[in-house]
């Protein structure tokens, strides 16, 4: 058998926690805020629709996935023809790297990564420059530097993954003023209903500016639809008729389109776990500002902690402790954890734990 070389050479993806080894039954359950999920279930207008549909599946889904694209345009204020679907947003960024990346083009991305961006570069033989976050955001001024003739593709996340830092309006419309026509770039928008900055740089607003843009958004955080992989995004006309010639012939399931179109109807709830969400996230960077630890400002589901100790050591005490977080090594920051925003009950529980983890695990030197 011959593999390419370039599926030969990539690291095997390292989850925060493979959760079929973890142990089931009794017991507390275990606090998981390694995955930047919900802490809620689907609202019950999607698990309705599931169920109303669930008697269908032995047929195959809508091919043209018409109804959620309508949905979507409908509610996003954006043409239909501008909507593009997939099996989660993972599978969109696939798919634009899929039609215009060859061998040796080249990438940017923020550092720490976000690893599936520079996946889905070496997928296709193209080359990664990485820029460092400032403040924990996307330095646009910084990407805009290591665009060359060979760039393809510019993957700006607003909130970034893993520190949660944003993108605001004036910097993103002074990028796009300056970035080179031959450059598509994708603003990646997963958390972007946890944000609550007045200066946030919403993409659907700049898909008229110009220059090749795609924004991504996915059901998989807010709407609490993870296990349903419903990712979508918005594209400048041509760059979303390049991606539907080469998507999958069924990108999201017959139960996804249905949860996702009945979870359009509840923008209330949204804004209610958004709120829910903000106000846990200030009792994480209370916790942390009491025990001394520094983390990157986030207006994601989820903070970027320093523990100035070995990152896989502090997660293996928690997890011993019945709490799951990120370590930041599959990031490249081995100091660092990426803790996800959960239920009061969660932030009590990684309360505890956090601080006989902290007692128990020595801190690095120098750190």
């Amino acid at each position: 058998m011959r593999v390419r070389p370039e599926i030969a050479a990539l690291p095997p993806y390292r989850p925060g926690t493979d959760h079929g080894e973890l142990p089931r039954g009794g017991g507390e359950a275990l606090v998981r805020l390694d995955n930047n999920e919900a802490p809620w279930p689907p609202f019950p207008e999607a698990l309705d629709a599931i169920q109303r549909v669930a008697g269908g599946l032995n047929r195959y889904p809508e091919i043209s996935c018409r109804d959620i694209v309508e949905a979507l345009a409908a509610f996003h204020e954006v043409p239909v023809d501008g909507v593009v679907v997939g099996s989660g947003s993972v599978s969109l960024i696939r798919t634009l790297a899929l039609v215009l990346l060859s061998p040796g083009d080249e990438i940017v991305v923020t550092t720490p990564p976000y690893p599936a961006y520079g996946v889905a570069g070496a997928l296709m033989g193209a080359n990664v420059q990485r820029v460092p976050a400032q403040g924990g955001a996307p330095d646009l001024e910084g990407m805009l530097a290591r665009v060359g003739a060979r760039t393809r593709l510019v993957f700006v996340a607003s909130p970034h993954n893993p520190t949660g830092g944003i993108v605001r309006r004036r910097a993103l419309e002074d990028y796009l003023a300056r970035v080179p026509g031959h450059v598509v770039t994708v603003l990646d928008q997963a958390y972007l209903e946890y944000v609550t900055d007045p200066e946030y740089a919403d993409g659907r607003q700049y898909l008229d500016a110009g220059k090749p843009l795609a924004v991504l958004r996915t059901f998989s955080k807010v709407y609490g639809l993870a296990g349903l992989r419903v990712g979508y995004g918005f594209a400048t006309r041509e760059l979303r008729e390049v991606m539907e010639r080469a998507r999958e012939n069924f990108p999201v399931s017959s139960l996804g389109q249905a949860a996702a179109v009945a979870s359009l109807s509840r923008p209330d709830r949204v804004r209610e776990r958004s709120q829910a969400t903000a106000t846990e996230r200030a009792r994480l960077r209370q916790l942390c500002d009491q025990l001394g630890l520094g983390y990157t400002p986030s207006e994601g589901n989820f903070l970027f902690v320093d523990v100035h100790r070995e990152a896989k050591a502090m997660c293996a005490a928690l997890r011993r402790r019945g709490v799951l977080v990120r370590s930041g090594d599959v990031h490249g920051a081995p100091t660092w954890m990426r803790v996800t925003v959960g239920g009061t009950e969660d932030i009590r529980r990684f309360d505890a734990a956090l601080r006989e983890s902290l007692a128990e695990v020595p801190e690095v030197a120098g750190s």
